[in-house]
């Protein structure tokens, strides 16, 4: 598993690269957004633990974490951040963070945390992995040409365009579950049109 540290604060950010190479967790360090970006592009990390405050900003691991989502980055973010604001961690979370951990922390929380996302989340894996129905997953993985894979999401392929509106709360969207789905709910409704894309049904799966 692959987790990206995002933290300006040295003295902060060493123990939590040991802790977690000890924990036997793949991690990278960046100390901004920009070098944070460039991380995530080349590598797809499983987790990102993201300071809101970085050089960029008082607000800067929020604007990457909105691009990141708006980008297609479907792994978990974990922001660490002293503002203990109830606002703050409401729009944290509404902006694509699964969990917002306020500093100072314990370094087992931090780790507890990490391994309850992680397992919430899971790898990312190759299209037609077995481990999803119609085998979907979140990212898929395609050769470059020398005998490696680069991942790339699925929100890229043509059928994602029908997301938008399975994902919506809008008063339409109801309509837009039930056509893809024998039962009125999101992740069913998602399932249910990705068999179809697939050309398998739900008795079947």
């Amino acid at each position: 598993m692959r987790i990206l540290l995002v933290e300006d604060e040295v003295g902060l950010a060493g123990p939590l690269v040991a802790l977690l190479r000890r924990e036997r967790y793949e991690v990278g360090w960046a100390d901004n957004t920009t070098q944070a970006r460039a991380y995530v592009d080349e590598h797809e990390p499983d987790l990102i633990a993201l300071d809101v405050m970085l050089p960029e900003g008082e607000d800067a691991g929020f604007d990457l974490a909105r691009q990141l989502r708006l980008g297609g980055f479907t792994g978990a973010i974990l922001f660490l951040t002293a503002r203990d604001a109830v606002e703050d961690r409401v729009y944290g979370l509404d902006l694509g963070g699964d969990d917002y951990l306020v500093k100072p922390f314990s370094l087992e929380e931090f780790l507890a945390r990490v391994r309850a996302l992680l397992r919430r989340g899971g790898p990312p894996g190759r299209a037609f992995s077995s481990a999803a129905p119609c085998g979907w997953s979140s990212t898929a993985e395609r050769s470059t040409g020398t005998g490696g894979w680069s991942r790339f999401p699925i929100r890229s392929l043509p059928c994602w365009s029908v997301w938008p509106c399975i994902l919506s709360g809008s008063s339409g969207s109801m309509s837009c579950w039930r056509k893809y789905s024998p039962t009125p709910n999101r992740a069913t409704a998602f399932c249910g049109y990705m068999c179809i894309a697939c050309g398998r049904s739900w008795g079947r799966m």
